[in-house]
């Protein structure tokens, strides 16, 4: 499989989770970020930037138990760009958003995954969400 020789130096993985709402029409930021090389996504803008070209991964996956119409259409963007798009499924007691893309990058490029319409998520009391976004350098 691509991507998973732990002997490979350039390896790359990295991930970032949020607990937090985002308003619609910006960037999703996160509270947690961690990543292999050192370089994970900046938590402050949302940002993940290239150290090394290849074809990356990417997945993006949002939960919550709001009732309400809180998880929206969102992009994965590469410098500012949208390279993919994916809509939120309402499964009953959970509503559930996932984006899986692969984007050629070069060094230096930016990806961030940004909020179309209606914010990712709502602050209420009893309500429990998280959203999570990862990726690898495959080749």
């Amino acid at each position: 499989m691509l991507g998973t020789d732990p002997s490979k130096k350039s390896h790359i993985i990295f991930s970032a989770y949020t607990e937090h709402p985002t308003p619609k029409n910006s960037s999703v930021t996160y509270t947690k970020t961690n990543a292999t090389d050192g370089n994970p996504v900046d938590a402050a803008s949302g940002v993940y930037t290239a150290l090394k070209p290849g074809l990356y991964g990417f997945i993006f996956h949002a939960l919550t138990n709001d009732l309400n119409n809180v998880l929206p259409t969102v992009e994965l963007r590469v410098n500012g760009a949208a390279a993919a798009t994916a809509a939120a499924f309402n499964g009953g007691t959970y509503k559930t958003l996932t984006l899986i893309a692969g984007a050629r990058l070069n060094r230096g490029d930016h990806v961030s995954i940004f909020v179309v319409d209606d914010p990712l998520f709502h602050c209420q009391k009893g309500i429990k969400h998280r959203a999570s976004f990862a990726g690898t350098l495959m080749i």
